[in-house]
């Protein structure tokens, strides 16, 4: 009798330290889905207000409810390949090679957690990157020329209105169910730059306004599900003026603006659905990929992260300070003389 009372008793603290695990602490092996919006400058979701480089104001896009945020990133780079490398390394001077160095990425962090990694890439699908990746459909608009690792029937599909990013986005839908778990995915769509550049400020609104209504359906799926969700993008995108000119982000004087230089953050964690953050919570690019690790359990950065900016040498300070003290040592020499 008191052995049963003794195991019941052990039964009850089993349970309930089992419920406590699962239940207060994040799961290490929650799948993630990561969407990086190409071009999606953060000014240009409401309430904000962009300007064109003559300073008058344009038009925003109408942000869905589930999206609604006031979290921000600031990019170092403002071009695709080597903004991708920033942000999925930690490493504020990363270029595309770096990569491919050993334990560079959250990839690596990750695949070193028992994680499968997977890539849908519209532009950001550089060799270094998708060297990264278990598998990926690479895209760059023709469905003849279509890399396809996961499935056959992707290529049936047709591309949709001024861009693809419908078919990119119904293919992610069809392999939350297909993919091996956990899982990361990443999700790179390239419309809303392809927009920009190509049409003028109308047309990218009208793009980004369309390529959020679909993720929704996206974001709805993984919550259901418990995957975490992270969408950002790579850099955001400038105009000159609002009278239909083309976009620019990489070059100058676009570079250097905060429409093309600071772009959204939204999170979707199941293990904490109001994500907690000050008001107009803002961060560097390099501080992304460990913050996507720790949503899901991992407090591990990748090789890079902590290192900052290189000691900069004033060597025309030192100059001076070394001929002072040369000076200084001479005429002591002759004063003892």
């Amino acid at each position: 009798m008191e052995r049963c009372k003794k195991l019941r008793m052990f039964m009850c603290l089993f349970m309930c330290m089992s419920f406590f695990y699962l239940f207060i602490f994040p799961s290490s092996c929650a799948s993630a889905v990561i969407v990086v919006l190409d071009g999606l400058g953060n000014l240009y979701l409401s309430p904000n207000t962009p300007y064109t480089l003559d300073g008058n104001p344009l038009p925003t896009v109408d942000v869905p409810e589930w999206m609604e945020t006031d979290c921000s990133v600031v990019v170092r780079a403002p071009e695709t390949s080597t903004s991708l490398a920033v942000l999925f390394t930690g490493y504020r001077r990363a270029t595309p090679e770096t990569l491919s160095y050993e334990n560079a990425t959250i990839f690596d962090i990750f695949r070193g957690h028992g994680y499968h990694v997977y890539g849908i890439m519209e532009q950001g699908d550089n060799r270094h990157m998708l060297n990264e990746l278990d598998g990926a459909i690479s895209f760059r608009g023709d469905p003849e020329e279509m890399n396809l690792v996961f499935t056959g029937e992707a290529g049936e599909w047709d591309v949709v209105g001024g861009g693809y990013d419908g078919w990119s986005i119904r293919e992610a839908i069809h392999l939350i169910d297909e993919l091996p778990r956990p899982f990361v995915l990443v999700l790179e769509i390239a419309s809303i730059d392809m927009a920009g550049h190509r049409d003028g400020v109308e047309a990218y609104i009208q793009e980004a306004e369309q390529t959020l209504n679909q993720l929704g359906e996206l974001v709805d799926i993984c919550r259901e599900k418990k995957i975490v969700v992270v969408i950002t993008a790579d850099h955001g995108m400038a105009f000159k003026n609002g009278r239909g000119g083309h976009g620019g982000h990489a070059s100058i004087p676009y570079r250097f603006t905060d429409e093309a230089r600071i772009v959204p953050l939204y999170v979707s964690d199941p293990a904490s659905p109001q994500f907690q953050k000050p008001p107009n919570f803002q961060m560097y690019e390099e501080d992304v990929a460990p913050f996507i690790l720790s949503l899901v359990g991992i407090n591990e950065t990748p090789r890079y992260h902590e290192i900052r900016e290189p000691v900069q040498v004033h060597w025309k300070i030192l100059g001076v300070a070394m001929l002072f003290f040369v000076n200084m040592f001479v005429y002591a020499l002759l004063k003892r003389k």
